[in-house]
C-alpha cells in the first residue's frame, strides 16, 4: 500500500538522550559514547538492511565512521539541554524492490540533506513486525544540527542580528547593552524546510510509481489541505499499541542501574512492584521508581551522579544531583 509518512523530530540532551546510543540503534551497531562513558549494543538488533553515512565537500572524511562521528558531535555541544541532531523517519514503499527503495532513499539524503550541507547517518529497516510500527520499508536519518564550516570545523548554530533604529544605530538595552536576537545560521529548522522535504519526498516516490506504470500516488499535505474529509492517523509505534491493549499493568518490573559518584561503580538494583487491588500507570511507577532511588541515596549520603534504568516499553536517562547533608 502507498504510504507517506516523513516525520522530523530533534535527539535533545533535555530529554535524556544520547545521540551516540540514536546512531547505535538505528544502525544495529555497538557504540561507545565518550560523553557517557557507556556502551550501546544493538548488534543483535533485526531488520536493519544497510547503513550509510553521506559527507558533504567540507565535512572531514573521519566522519565516514559512525562512533568518530557523533562522539564529535556530542564534544561539540557542551550544553546540558543541547539538542544534537535531527532525526527523520521516512517510509519506503511496498510496490519498490529493495534496490529500488534503497536508490531512491539515497537520492533524496544526497539532494535534500547532504546538498544543503548537512550530514546524514542514514539506516534503512524492513517493515516493523509489530502492531503499531511502521508497515513499509523505511529509513532513518541522523543529521547533526551544528553546521559544519568551509575549514570542516564545527560552526555555530545561531548569530546575533542586533535591532536597529529608522537610522541604522544599534537600539541599546536599560543596561547599557546593545539588543539583538538570536537568529539559526542554517534553515534546516525552519517550517518552510520541512515542507520542502516533505513535497520533494512525495514527488520522487510519485516520480518512480509513474515510471513503474503504476496509479498509486502519495501526498504530503494533510487530508484537510487535500480537501478530503478523513480523520488523521497517528503513527503509535509498537510500545504505545500494547500500552492501549494492555490498558494498565497490575505487575511490572524495572531494573535500575545507579552509579554512585562517591565510589566510582555501578550497582544494580532490581525492583519488583505488585499491585493486586487497583491498577497503576506507567507514570506512577516511574515516579515511585525515582523516589526509591533517591531516597536510598540520600539515606546513604552518597551523590546519584546518574541513574539509567529500563522498563519494557522505554528508556530513560536521568542526571540527578544531591548534595550530601
Amino acid at each position: 500500500m502507498a504510504l507517506f509518512h516523513l516525520h522530523v523530530t530533534q535527539v535533545k540532551r533535555s530529554a535524556g538522550q544520547s545521540v551516540v546510543t540514536s546512531a547505535a540503534y538505528r544502525a544495529g551497531e555497538k557504540l561507545y559514547s565518550e560523553y557517557y562513558g557507556e556502551v550501546s549494543d544493538y548488534t543483535h538488533k533485526g531488520g536493519v538492511v544497510c547503513t550509510d553515512i553521506l559527507l558533504p565537500p567540507q565535512a572531514p572524511n573521519q566522519y565516514q565512521d559512525r562512533a568518530t562521528l557523533w562522539n564529535a558531535v556530542e564534544k561539540a555541544e557542551r550544553g546540558k539541554k543541547a539538542q544534537l541532531a535531527y532525526s527523520f523517519d521516512i517510509a519506503l514503499q511496498n510496490e519498490f524492490s529493495l534496490e529500488e527503495n534503497i536508490a531512491l532513499a539515497r537520492q533524496f539524503v544526497s539532494e535534500q540533506l547532504v546538498g544543503r550541507g548537512m550530514i546524514a547517518d542514514f539506516a534503512i529497516h524492513q517493515p516493523d513486525k509489530e502492531d503499531g510500527g511502521i508497515p513499509n520499508p523505511h529509513f532513518h536519518v541522523l543529521c547533526p544540527i551544528r553546521p559544519i564550516e568551509p575549514d570542516g570545523k564545527w560552526g555555530c548554530k545561531q548569530r546575533r542580528r542586533y535591532r536597529l533604529d529608522e537610522d541604522g544605530n544599534r537600539i541599546m538595552g536599560e543596561d547599557g547593552k546593545p539588543l539583538f536576537d538570536a537568529v539559526p545560521t542554517t534553515d534546516w529548522g525552519s517550517p518552510e524546510t520541512l515542507e520542502h522535504w516533505r513535497e520533494a519526498w512525495a514527488a520522487m516516490v510519485n516520480a518512480k510509481f509513474e515510471e513503474k506504470g503504476l496509479t498509486c500516488r502519495i501526498d504530503h499535505r494533510s487530508y484537510e489541505r487535500q480537501g478530503l474529509d478523513l480523520l488523521p492517523t497517528v503513527h503509535e509505534g509498537v510500545a504505545v499499541r500494547q500500552m492501549v491493549c494492555n490498558d494498565f499493568l497490575d505487575r511490572f518490573r524495572c531494573s535500575f542501574r545507579v552509579d554512585f559518584a562517591d565510589s566510582g561503580h555501578n550497582k544494580t538494583l532490581p525492583f519488583t512492584f505488585l499491585f493486586d487491588e487497583s491498577p497503576v500507570s506507567y507514570t506512577h511507577l516511574h515516579t515511585m521508581s525515582i523516589g526509591i532511588l533517591l531516597f536510598a541515596a540520600i539515606f546513604q549520603q552518597k551523590v546519584i551522579r546518574r541513574v539509567v534504568f529500563c522498563t519494557p516499553v522505554s528508556y530513560f536517562r536521568l542526571l540527578i544531583q544531591h548534595p550530601r547533608p
